[in-house]
Parts: C-alpha cells; structure tokens; sequence
C-alpha cells in the first residue's frame, strides 16, 4: 500500500531515513512530505513509532478537474463504504490551491455532500460530520487540477499521542524537538 507521511519543511530527509529504519520501501522524499510503501502492520508501526512524522495518509483516490462538478464526479466513484459506515462520524481536512475554488471550505463541503449522497443511495442514511472529534479524518488535496483524496490513519496529529498532562504556554512541537535531536551538522542521527 502506498502512504504519505507528513512532516514539517526541511525535515523531510530525516523522516526519509526513519521510515527506511522502520521498514518502509519505495521512500521518496516530498515538499513537506515522504512517500512510502508498505503493509497494514507497517502503517501502525509508523503511527507509534515515527518522531518526525505529523500524521500518515492513505491516498484512497488521485484523479484531475476541471470544474466544480469534477470533483463531485471524482469523489463519487469512491467505495466509501470500504473506509467508513453509517454509524461513524467524519470531517473533511481541506488543502486547496487551485483556480476552480475561491473558497478553500468549499470543496470539503463538496466531497462531504458526495460522501453523504453515496451512504443515503446505499444505506439511506449518512454517516455524521463531526469537526470536533471525528472518528474518521479525510484530507482533501487539490493543487490547481490535480486531486488527493486520503484517509488520515493518525486522526489527531502525532505530536498530540496523549502523553502530556499539562502542556505550557509555547511548547515546542515535538516534531521539530525530534528533527533537531536527530540532526546533528546537518546529518540525521541514530537515537
């Protein structure tokens, strides 16, 4: 299966060689990103273990628009009953760069009507939308014509695992602790 590990800007190769230690293949480096391939348990592995990762997608869909009702189209040729079911709740993660939307929220309002539209041709009911504490996350990436659909196996981002009792007022995101412990003269280090 292919994935995407996300990271913050300049971190990049050093998420590349802790998801190689981890046992991912295929590891390309990306803009703020690391392309993988791996299994099932890898996934988990990555989600528990990875420091310098902010959170793992799982591309369900890539396909181009030209217009609005492209995206619509795109999204409905989704089994989406194959990621979630009636009873779960969702929220759509919008990163948009593109000439077709004027408004970023608009196209996750677009892919959260064809997700409800799929269920209610279905089953004849929806899934719920909750922005809040979504059990399944979706991230929705269009730059300019080109479109990622992906579910978010991490859900809440991983610098958020639940650890900490308190947090201060200006933490430092673990992410970019661990990408500045692993670094050292430029060179990533084993720890």
């Amino acid at each position: 299966m292919k994935f995407v590990a996300k990271t913050l800007y300049g971190l990049e190769k050093v998420l590349a060689e802790e998801l190689i230690s981890l046992g991912a293949s295929d590891v390309e480096e990306a803009n703020r990103a690391v392309l993988f391939k791996g299994d099932k348990k890898l996934l988990y592995k990555v989600n528990y273990c990875a420091r310098t990762a902010l959170s793992v997608l799982m591309p369900v869909a890539d396909f181009r628009i030209r217009s609005k009702e492209d995206l619509y189209y795109g999204g409905s040729k989704i089994e989406w009953d194959k990621y979630l079911d009636t009873d779960d709740t969702f929220s759509i993660v919008p990163v948009i760069n593109s000439p077709h939307f004027g408004h970023t929220g608009y196209p996750g309002l677009i892919l959260k009507d064809t997700i409800a539209d799929y269920f209610r041709k279905k089953a004849g009911r929806r899934p719920s939308v909750d922005s809040a504490n979504p059990g399944i996350l979706i991230n929705l990436h269009i730059s300019n014509d080109s479109v990622t659909i992906s579910i978010d196996s991490s859900v809440v981002p991983l610098f958020k695992r639940g650890y900490r009792q308190e947090q201060a007022v200006a933490p430092l995101n673990e992410v970019l602790a661990a990408g500045f412990c692993c670094c050292q003269d430029g060179k990533p280090q084993q720890h």
